[in-house]
């Protein structure tokens, strides 16, 4: 009767040896769970950390933004706490049928104006350039994660520093990436971001001069809610729509009398 226990016994522990011998592909792991997200209809919620080091000084700003979609039309409606700001700031973005369209209350004014802008970007679900995904040199698995209950693989994305673009608008400051690390936690049923990071140092040059300095950027983003059901008041502009010709009238108006 032992003879068959201990033949149980060592093929057990020798498929045990097989399972945890295995390694998993990072890289597939990597791109099969970030592929899942292809759904049509979502909304997701961050809280995004973005520190700036310069001249020996940090200075945070911190935004929860909500992104939806459902189609064709897509929201993204942010609440920024900037340094020395008595308040927190609203931004949104909105793609609808109805035209494209941006909304703030800043300087005193709070209005939504129709402008040419694109938020194809968001949907990666990330506030990094789509084009970055292109420049993928590796990929490391440095384990597993718990996010707000969910359950993520913990990646470092390794970029080719060279090949990495930011707005175009923003590169025009930019000498040279000195340094970049990405690190993203996605969870592999959904597809789902859980947590970001990037971090980057860069040179800037200063427009006015012919001087440059070193800059770093940590951007951290953890998510707090997501769902794959979107209410339409998510796509309801939130403030009454002008010309940005007459918010900007009304923005120097506000700063005049200020």
């Amino acid at each position: 009767m032992k003879k068959p226990l201990l033949i149980s016994l060592f093929a057990s522990i020798f498929i045990t040896a097989l399972i945890v011998s295995a390694r998993v592909d990072p890289v597939e792991l990597f791109t099969s769970s970030y592929n899942k997200f292809n759904y049509t209809t979502y909304t997701l919620q961050y809280n995004m950390l973005m520190r700036l080091s310069m001249l020996g000084t940090d200075i945070d700003y911190t935004t929860v933004y909500t992104l939806s979609k459902s189609g064709n039309k897509v929201s993204y409606d942010s609440y920024t706490q900037a340094p020395f700001s008595f308040g927190k700031i609203r931004n949104s973005m909105y793609m609808l049928d109805s035209g494209n369209y941006t909304c703030t209350d800043e300087y005193g004014v709070s209005a939504c104006y129709q402008l040419n802008i694109s938020l194809n970007d968001l949907f990666i679900q990330e506030f990094l350039n789509s084009s970055m995904l292109d420049n993928v040199l590796d990929v490391k698995l440095l384990g597993r994660k718990t996010v707000n209950n969910i359950n993520c693989n913990y990646f470092e994305v390794l970029l080719n520093n060279s090949d990495i673009s930011f707005d175009q608008d923003l590169n025009k400051d930019f000498v040279k990436i000195n340094s970049f690390k990405m690190f993203l936690c996605i969870n592999e049923k959904t597809g789902v971001v859980a947590e970001s990071s990037v971090a980057f140092t860069a040179t800037l040059r200063d427009p006015n001069s012919t001087l440059s300095y070193d800059v770093g950027y940590n951007i951290t983003q953890t998510l707090l809610n997501y769902s794959f059901d979107v209410s339409e008041d998510a796509f309801k502009l939130p403030y009454q729509v002008m010309s940005y010709e007459e918010y900007e009238k009304l923005v120097n108006q506000t700063l005049e009398f200020a």
